[in-house]
């Protein structure tokens, strides 16, 4: 909707220019200018999920707890030591998985549902460029993921994050074609960024708010080295996760 509403309004802007500034010394620098900021705002839409620019996805919760998600997995050593940690704290979790990689570590996305976690659509290969794929290839493409997870848990809430988080208006006709929801973040970790954890935690805990929902990669080791302290650290400051027991419902119609 933004993106349709923005474009009418740049449209409205050349024809202005081209009407009233065609015969200007001014015509071109000015056409040139707005080109390039509508150039800019269409860019910030495909890489800034949050913008909700192209796709309308759920960034914060309604409520006051902070929900955790992990993308990437699943892994079969970082997603079981990340599920104990969220075992010994009751915290109930998202995991946006692979479908390629679920065919590979099997057991372990069993036990992501069976511990009482939700999963969700992560796109079956994790393309980095499906963002610029016509609307039937990511059609293909998270079908082809939802028959691996269907495999996995078949009473789920139909969720999906796109990889890396770029979207452009064909994701906009995928997912009403999938009638799926898009869940985005708030904050990011930046776990595939931070080599050590003291860093990324003390940032983590100084951004978390109240609804946020967070972003992790389930299959990086300063993730489950980092996740213990930084619950333990935003617990202290009065922050409360969504409970294994919330999460079941957490996305219900």
């Amino acid at each position: 909707m933004k993106h349709k509403v923005n474009s009418f309004f740049f449209l409205l802007i050349f024809i202005f220019e081209f009407y009233f500034l065609n015969d200007s010394e001014y015509f071109y620098p000015v056409l040139i200018c707005t080109f390039l900021i509508l150039i800019l705002i269409i860019g910030c839409g495909v890489v800034f999920l949050k913008l909700r620019y192209f796709v309308p996805s759920i960034n914060k919760l309604a409520s006051d707890k902070v929900l955790l998600t992990f993308d990437d997995g699943p892994d079969s050593v970082i997603t079981e030591k990340i599920l104990e940690i969220l075992e010994k704290n009751n915290i109930g979790a998202l995991f946006f998985l692979i479908g390629e990689k679920v065919e590979q570590n099997r057991a372990i996305a069993d036990k992501i549902v069976k511990c009482g976690h939700l999963i969700g659509n992560h796109s079956y290969s994790h393309n980095n460029f499906m963002a610029f794929s016509s609307t039937n290839e990511i059609v293909k493409e998270c079908r082809k993921a939802d028959i691996v997870l269907n495999k996995v848990c078949k009473d789920r809430p139909s969720l999906f994050r796109p990889p890396i988080g770029y979207t452009t208006p064909n994701y906009t006709r995928a997912v009403e074609r999938l009638k799926t929801r898009c869940i985005g973040w708030r904050l990011r970790s930046y776990d595939t960024i931070y080599k050590t954890s003291e860093k990324m935690v003390k940032r983590l805990v100084l951004k978390t708010r109240k609804g946020d929902i967070v972003l992790f990669h389930d299959t990086l080791k300063v993730t489950s080295d980092s996740l213990q302290t930084y619950i333990t650290e935003v617990q202290n400051n009065g922050i409360i996760f969504v409970s294994k027991e919330e999460i079941k419902t957490l996305f219900d119609e």
